[in-house]
């Protein structure tokens, strides 16, 4: 829900994100490993982090969600992101 949406404010805003999910979320989201995690790790390849971080912010006050659902700070671990399979 929380990555549909970051999309649809993006849209609104004529932007294009391209995030690389990692960590739990990517389980969740790939292979349905569970039903929920509590934050949603990721390397923001585009546009800028600081605008992605801002539609995440302003998601986060619109659900009442913790201002850091989406953690960007995996890019610390992660190297260049190889092609894979387009989740959502």
């Amino acid at each position: 829900m929380g990555l549909r949406r970051l999309g649809e404010l993006a849209v609104a805003r004529g932007i294009e994100i391209d995030l690389v999910v990692v960590g739990g979320a990517a389980m969740v989201l790939g292979f349905g490993a569970r039903a929920a995690t509590k934050d949603v790790d990721v390397v923001i390849r585009a546009p800028a982090a600081a605008i992605v971080r801002q539609l995440a912010a302003e998601l986060a006050e619109e659900l009442g969600w913790p201002a850091d659902w989406l953690n960007d700070a995996a890019k610390g671990f992660v190297g260049q992101p190889s092609p894979g399979p387009l989740l959502l």
